[in-house]
């Protein structure tokens, strides 16, 4: 499996973190699955579900995932759009 660039954001005036956006595609899925690592979970109904610190939470299509150093945590678009910028598509 080829080594696909992540793309990288950050807080438009805190640290940055790495995000992805679910789409429910299988193809996204295969994609995400390596780089959830351990907090993949499971996914159904369109809903991605991950492990964080504070217990399985849904990703629905169109959420956000963000990664920071707390771990992993969905985010609705359009506050990702206000909260962060891109900054460039380095690879992990």
């Amino acid at each position: 499996m080829n080594s696909v660039p992540m793309p990288l954001f950050r807080p438009k005036a805190t640290p940055h973190v790495e995000a992805f956006q679910w789409d429910g595609k299988p193809e996204t899925l295969e994609r995400l699955r390596p780089w959830l690592g351990y907090a993949f979970v499971r996914v159904g109904n369109d809903v991605l579900l991950v492990e964080n610190r504070s217990g399985r939470v849904n990703v629905s299509v169109g959420d956000w995932i963000v990664r920071d150093d707390d771990g992993f945590y969905p985010m609705e678009p359009a506050l990702f759009k206000a909260m962060y910028v891109e900054v460039n598509h380095t690879p992990r």
